[in-house]
């Protein structure tokens, strides 16, 4: 196994950041799609393409991103993703058809992906990765959670190209925290990649696509369910916001069960729960049950997350799989809105929990099988 050298503590700390705010217009999804929807007249098809657009740029980098980032650095690449986030956030205000809109996004989500792809190598350096990766979770869902409490507010008064010109604010405000991640000198994995190092890796991967194919479709579709349920925009911004700091308890408990077979017993509960509070979530209608089952699912996901990290590195020795770590996760969130597009109708999104329930479990089965031989070898 290659040794990980580590990362400066100010390299680190703007990791954390830069990779909690990037992607912070997914993250605000929920509340911008009913207004998008509102704003560009769209129906329930285009919404599903919307719902995916910034996620599917998102995936498109950090697929190729890796392809040319050693000859630049995460410097260069994290500065680069910023600008090109500021300015496919302010192109969206200015977007006047569906065409735009979606282009936009797209490229939104492309400098939001650069961002995050550059910080892999330094998370695959670190010599606890998972532990990064929790950190990394923790602080967006709590970037999430004030965003989303303002958001739903801002945008009853403000309107949307307020809170789009915020997150563009946002973006530039961090350049110069992106200049403190290494250069093009940062040491990277050169090693040439084996087949037999990776091969039982690809199960993991595989659950962890599955697994954020079912993040996407619960947390881009919590905003129209709970104006199905009869909530208010103001309302359904602070249930969510409140249901992001369900990141704290979930982070502790993670690091608690990190190892062993403590790791599967806690893989198999939280997806357990979690297929629960899904159930429960759609079929009570008050907002107080809505805050709690969406605190639920928010902790079951910082669970459940840092833990997939563990048993990726655990089974790939090598440390080569773990870049490929956040195509699984982007690509999961932008395929999860589109698919459950099929099972959804122009007001209902009870589909869309159903299937991300399916995935929850079909995800935990993969990670259980390949962690029943882990604590075997």
């Amino acid at each position: 196994m290659e040794k990980r050298d580590g990362i400066g503590t100010g390299a680190g700390l703007a990791l954390i950041w830069l990779c909690s705010i990037a992607p912070l217009t997914i993250v605000l999804i929920p509340l911008l799609l009913p207004a998008l929807q509102v704003h560009h007249a769209l129906n329930t098809a285009q919404i599903g393409i919307i719902a995916s657009t910034d996620l599917l740029g998102a995936s498109i980098a950090t697929i190729s991103v890796p392809l040319w980032l050693k000859r630049v650095g995460p410097r260069f690449g994290s500065v680069t993703g910023l600008l090109i986030l500021i300015g496919a956030t302010l192109a969206t205000i200015a977007a006047d058809t569906v065409v735009l809109l979606a282009i936009s996004r797209v490229v939104a989500g492309l400098g939001a992906g650069m961002v995050l792809s550059s910080g892999i190598t330094l998370i695959s350096l670190s010599p606890k990765p998972a532990r990064m990766i929790s950190a990394i979770q923790v602080l967006q869902l709590l970037v999430a959670g004030a965003a989303l409490l303002g958001t739903g507010h801002l945008l009853a008064n403000a309107g949307l190209g307020f809170v789009l010109s915020l997150v563009a604010l946002i973006s530039l405000l961090s350049i110069p925290v992106a200049f403190l991640l290494p250069g093009a000198s940062i040491t990277t994995h050169n090693q040439s990649v084996v087949w037999s190092d990776l091969r039982p890796s690809i199960p993991v991967l595989t659950g962890i696509l599955l697994y954020f194919a079912s993040v996407g479709m619960l947390t881009n579709y919590a905003g129209k369910l709970g104006l199905q349920h009869g909530l208010d925009l103001s309302t359904t911004g602070f249930v969510l916001a409140f249901g992001t700091l369900g990141a704290l308890p979930g982070s502790a408990l993670a690091s608690f069960a990190e190892y062993g077979r403590r790791e599967i017993v806690a893989l198999i509960s939280a997806s357990g729960v979690q297929a629960i509070a899904i159930i429960i979530i759609l079929n009570e209608k008050s907002g107080f049950i809505f805050a709690a089952a969406y605190f639920v699912i928010q902790a079951c996901i910082t669970i459940i997350a840092p833990l997939q990290v563990a048993t990726l590195v655990d089974r790939d020795q090598s440390g080569r799989a773990i870049e490929g770590l956040a195509a699984m996760q982007l690509v999961g969130q932008a395929i999860g809105p589109l698919a459950a597009t099929l099972f959804i109708g122009a007001v209902a999104v009870d589909g869309a929990y159903y299937l991300g329930m399916i995935l929850v479990l079909a995800s935990a089965g993969l990670m259980v099988s390949r962690g029943r031989r882990a604590t075997s070898d």
